[in-house]
């Protein structure tokens, strides 16, 4: 929806400054959402629950045998 575009841009702002900063509200939502989804995958109860699920098995070493 363009709307919000136009009522900045109505307000004075040029069309296209007003679409650059809707654009990096948008870019800006998109990377804060792959960051929570990393904070979550990375969380060591969601490791602990993927090793389990995918019987994953370890060396003494570390190595997954």
């Amino acid at each position: 929806d363009l709307q919000p575009v136009y009522a900045l841009a109505a307000e004075g702002e040029d069309l296209e400054e007003a679409i650059i900063e809707v654009s990096r509200d948008a870019m800006r939502w998109i990377y804060r959402q792959l960051e929570r989804e990393h904070d979550y995958m990375m969380a060591d109860e969601q490791i602990d629950e993927s090793i389990r699920s995918n019987e994953y098995e370890f060396t003494e070493e570390g190595a997954r045998a």
